[in-house]
């Protein structure tokens, strides 16, 4: 008989039977017979199931053998950074955001900016960062990164080649600072200031070039439009890209697109761009959905949307599978293989759950990708709000409030009890502001994502159970078991 409840999730897929096993985070393929008695075990919480079949318990207990199937839980929710914080802040910062201006020459529909969508985050203003504030916060950075191999400094706005002698300015500086650490710049920007001198400074400077693209000029004129007349920017963006790409062929392909998708349009229409203009198909893509954590419409996805989405997925494997070329393939979807791919690297590198230990989701505040507003006040990344004072983790004067970002770095202490029985504590994606109310963070608030969190976590499992069968035939020409225990 099994002792104790194994802390798993189970899932069929493709006629196929699976557990994920929270504690190695894998993925195991078992037995139909086995799958059931798991199932009556998860049920059946106050006795153990019997085998009455053979051959059902030898296959249970090889796999208990390797280390699966185990009951263990987290009994406390707290981060394993929480003690080492003030080491983390105070020499390990490896990026610095410099909010150089919340000003933008653009006003588009979904922006963390806008004063109708995300109200609750921040809004449009003439604000720019004072000279001094940006020249401090390099300082900031080099006090507080004696330990980091490398820094980077971005630029973020509003739009923020709207304050290029500004950027010049604080570039010229940070490399006297850091004269002798590697030292790297980049900017993401919507390309319509991106003008001869610009991109020439930029490609000098080894700039890393992210370009805001919504898809072709019908649905990226929609949203992104000039703040002056309301015209579409699109084909500025065009025109700009291509005399870049003429002038510097070897710099253009460095270029990479962020690429915000409103879920209500037409996914063909959207990945026809890399078809009806071939500036951006040699370019990498980063696609993600409109984020609505801050806004007061929320994001909803149409039926037909879905079913092309998931077209294009398979497509994907596909080209994975050698069937189709990937140059066919939609950039889009093919992101998903790539990840896929990095997270196979990781497989067999997870430690088991300990005893103390937090759900997946929160990075060290401020340690990874600190952002710094006009005014000096410090944040952990520039996704959260502004306006919030649970967001605010210090200031260039004061320093780090070392207390708010051990607060936001442990917000599954929010939810604990949910958080030590659920399955998918691993894989969360949680962070602060998904708690974040606009004054505090909220249990209630942080609660109102977790079923989100589980069906994006199955959705994932399944793709990853695809990615590795797809492996499998293309090693093995057949869909037999690879050699590898688990998925």
């Amino acid at each position: 008989e099994i002792m104790g409840v194994p802390f798993i999730k189970l899932f069929e897929f493709w006629g196929k039977y699976y557990a994920f096993d929270v504690n190695t985070d894998e993925i195991i393929n078992i037995s139909k017979k086995l799958y059931f008695y798991l199932g009556k075990l998860l049920k059946n919480h106050d006795g153990d199931i019997n085998f009455d079949d053979e051959d059902t318990r030898r296959e249970y207990e090889s796999y208990n053998a390797y280390g699966y199937f185990s009951d263990i839980k987290v009994r406390e929710i707290k981060h394993p950074s929480t003690d080492l914080i003030e080491g983390y802040l105070n020499r390990k910062i490896n990026m610095m955001t410099l909010q150089v201006t919340q000003n933008c020459n653009l006003r588009c529909s979904y922006c963390v900016y806008s004063d109708f969508y995300n109200s609750g985050q921040r809004t449009h203003t003439g604000k720019r960062m004072a000279i001094e504030t940006a020249l401090k916060a390099v300082d900031f950075l080099a006090e507080h990164s004696l330990d980091s191999e490398f820094v980077s400094i971005t630029f973020y706005g509003g739009e923020p080649l709207l304050e290029m002698n500004l950027v010049k300015k604080v570039v010229e500086y940070a490399e006297k600072v850091f004269k002798g650490k590697e030292l790297r710049f980049s900017v993401t920007t919507n390309a319509t200031k991106l003008d001869e001198e610009i991109v020439e400074y930029l490609v000098k400077k080894d700039f890393v070039l992210m370009i805001s693209l919504d898809g072709p000029k019908e649905i990226h004129n929609t949203n992104r439009r000039f703040a002056a007349d309301g015209k579409g920017s699109y084909d500025i963006i065009v025109s700009n890209l291509r005399k870049i790409k003429e002038k510097f062929p070897d710099y253009f392909r460095k270029i990479s697109i962020s690429m915000v998708i409103d879920p209500q349009n037409d996914f063909d229409e959207i990945n026809s761009v890399f078809d009806k203009e071939s500036v951006f198909s040699e370019l990498n893509v980063h696609a993600t959905v409109i984020d609505d954590i801050y806004s007061l419409e929320k994001v909803s996805y149409s039926e037909e949307y879905i079913a092309k989405r998931e077209y294009h997925s398979f497509l994907a494997y596909l080209a994975e599978l050698d069937r189709i070329n990937i140059g066919e393939i939609s950039p889009i979807a093919y992101e998903e293989i790539s990840d896929m791919k990095s997270k196979s690297k990781m497989k067999g590198k997870v430690k088991k759950l300990s005893y103390t230990d937090a759900p997946g989701g929160p990075c060290i505040p401020g340690q990874t990708r600190l952002f710094v507003d006009v005014d000096g006040n410090l944040f952990p990344c520039e996704r959260v709000s502004e306006s919030s004072p649970a967001m605010i983790i210090g200031n260039l004067k004061e320093g780090f409030f070392y207390e708010n970002a051990r607060k936001i770095l442990n917000i599954g202490a929010l939810t604990a009890d949910e958080c030590k029985n659920c399955w998918a504590f691993r894989r969360c994606n949680l962070c602060a502001r998904n708690a974040d109310d606009g004054s505090k963070l909220s249990r209630e608030k942080k609660l109102t994502y977790c079923s989100g969190v589980r069906e994006r976590t199955l959705y994932e499992l399944k793709r990853e159970v695809l990615f590795y069968e797809a492996k499998c035939h293309k090693e093995r020409n057949g869909y037999g078991k690879c050699s590898d225990l688990s998925v």
